[in-house]
């Protein structure tokens, strides 16, 4: 049965017209900000490295197995002059990932450039930070033709045999390359204890045509994002001492016929005594999610239930993040084992380049508030 698989591929990609392909999608799309929004480029204090890698249904054909793997990485400036006094800084990131779709392998790279801006709230306001970013976007879509079996390649006795010689044309060329932008908005309220985000994206903006047949060309459709999220105490004092806090975060998606709804809670628990001298601490949390989806027919598919563990570590000066989470199918899918995702990110409030929430004369001497780390998680 393999060689039907090669066959669909081969007729998927160059059979089928006005194909509109959709944007890699992550479960843990808050541990991966620059990829949700590049106005996260400029909203934390400080440097911040990411890299998060998904697998989706291993347990099906390789024909159908999904990988993907991200990088990212951004720092701000503007923090690291104790006598500045504006409330204005900026930040600069990359983005890179390398996707693989199927045996008949679809691979796709990606790389980006990220630049935002943030504005902080004056000391004793509601109003924290309002951070706004943009990016520029490489594309690369390659097929890789080994292994192609076609009609006259299979054997009536052994089965396909790509050693045989065949009649069949060869597209000229199996990549195609292109370039696209986004930009995106944030607004945040409140304080270190209890806040709120909110925030808007616009991704392929002015996307080109980016099918491998240019006999039909096709645009990847614009995606809208909107998302949010609120960091609230909970029943601190009232069982133990022990910190613990709620995080409830959501995200709308909307690209061509596909709406994507994700609603998320966390609980992030700090163990008593773990605020110590230079704030070390360390938080566990554990979560989920639920995610549907409309599709082409226009009716409410419940796809995943998402699962999210993980642990954050604060040092004197710097924070290591470890996440993982597995992806429930409900889609109707069988034998697909779910998708998985692991996700390491590293921050420092000093910045990758060395400076960052504290100038030479140990902190900023400017009465408007930074956006300190604008999720907890």
């Amino acid at each position: 049965m393999r060689f039907k698989i090669y066959i669909y591929t081969i007729l998927l990609f160059f059979c089928c017209i006005n194909i509109q392909a959709q944007d890699f999608a992550f479960s843990q799309y808050y541990m991966n900000k620059l990829y949700l929004n590049p106005a996260y480029v400029a909203s934390e204090i400080g440097g911040r490295f990411n890299v998060q890698h998904r697998q989706q249904w291993p347990g099906i054909s390789p024909g159908y197995t999904f990988q993907i793997t991200q990088l990212s990485a951004s720092t701000t400036f503007g923090y690291c002059d104790s006598k500045s006094k504006s409330p204005i800084s900026y930040g600069i990131g990359v983005t890179g990932n390398f996707a693989t779709e199927g045996e008949v392998a679809l691979n796709t790279l990606q790389g980006a450039l990220v630049g935002g801006i943030i504005i902080s709230g004056l000391e004793k306001s509601m109003f924290r930070f309002a951070s706004f970013g943009g990016k520029i976007r490489y594309n690369n879509v390659y097929l890789d033709n080994n292994g192609w079996i076609f009609s006259d390649q299979i054997d009536p006795v052994h089965g396909p045999d790509a050693t045989l010689p065949t009649v069949a044309l060869l597209p000229s060329d199996l990549t195609t390359t292109y370039m696209d932008s986004g930009f995106g908005g944030i607004v945040s309220f409140g304080d270190t204890e209890r806040h709120f985000n909110i925030g808007f994206a616009i991704d392929n903006w002015q996307s080109k045509d980016n099918l491998l047949n240019s006999e039909n060309p096709s645009v990847r459709p614009t995606k809208q994002i909107l998302h949010g999220y609120a960091y609230l105490p909970l029943l601190n004092n009232l069982l133990s001492k022990d910190k613990h806090k709620l995080l409830i975060n959501g995200k709308f998606e909307k690209q061509s016929v596909l709406h994507t709804l994700s609603l998320g809670a966390y609980w992030i628990y700090r163990p008593k005594g773990a605020i110590v001298e230079k704030q070390k601490y360390t938080n566990l949390f554990a979560g989920f999610q639920y995610r549907n989806r409309d599709w082409v027919d226009f009716k409410t598919h419940t796809n995943a239930f998402v699962a999210v563990i993980g642990a954050r570590k604060k040092t004197s000066s710097a924070i290591h993040q470890f996440s993982f989470s597995y992806d429930v199918q409900t889609s109707g899918l069988t034998g697909s084992q779910g998708v998985f995702e692991l996700g390491y990110t590293f921050s420092s409030e000093y910045g990758l380049f060395g400076c960052g929430g504290k100038g030479k004369s140990g902190g900023s001497k400017r009465k408007s508030k930074g956006p300190s780390v604008s999720c907890p998680i």
